[in-house]
C-alpha cells in the first residue's frame, strides 16, 4: 500500500540505452498501477487508451548520443502545492 506522505514527492532514477545515433530531447513517461484484487491501470505506448495517456518531458538541452550509449537520468515529481492532484515533473541527466 502506498501512503499519502509517499506521494507528495516521487523520486526514480533509470539509464536508458540509445539504440541509434542522435539526439535526445526529452524522456516520455507514462505508469502502470496496481490495485487491490489484481486489477491494473497501464497508460503505456500499445496499451489501450485512457485519459490519463502518456507525458513527454523536454530536456534544457540535447543530449548528443551514439549507439549502445547509456542515459542514465532521475525524475523528481513533487505535488504541486495549490493543487495536489498535480505534480512538478523535473528530470536530471
Amino acid at each position: 500500500d502506498v501512503t499519502a506522505e509517499e506521494l507528495v514527492a516521487v523520486r526514480a532514477k533509470a539509464n536508458v540505452a540509445a539504440d541509434r545515433t542522435g539526439q535526445v530531447d526529452g524522456v516520455c513517461m507514462w505508469f502502470d498501477c496496481a490495485f487491490k484484487g489484481g486489477v491494473v491501470l497501464k497508460t503505456g505506448p500499445g496499451e489501450d487508451p485512457t485519459h490519463w495517456m502518456q507525458t513527454v518531458v523536454m530536456l534544457g538541452a540535447a543530449v548528443e548520443v551514439e549507439a549502445g550509449d547509456v542515459l542514465p537520468f532521475e525524475v523528481l515529481m513533487k505535488q504541486d502545492e495549490a493543487n495536489s492532484r498535480r505534480y512538478v515533473v523535473t528530470v536530471t541527466t
